[in-house]
């Protein structure tokens, strides 16, 4: 008998796989809220922050 996709059984999953989820589980929320930066990231982004709100003051600034 030729192997077609009617007579092919499904592979059992492996022993060591886990499922991420369990079955009827709700899928993770993507809309979860925004955690502050904190540590070294937090203050490069502040700078970063600043350079763009104020670029130009502070080439003014430093050209002074």
């Amino acid at each position: 008998m030729e192997k077609t996709d009617r007579n092919i059984q499904p592979t059992s999953p492996s022993r060591g796989a886990v499922a991420l989820e369990p079955p009827g589980s709700a899928p993770p929320l993507v809309n979860d809220p925004v955690q502050p930066l904190t540590g070294r990231a937090g203050a490069l982004a502040a700078v970063e922050r600043l350079y763009q709100e104020h670029g130009d003051e502070l080439k003014q600034l430093a050209d002074a």
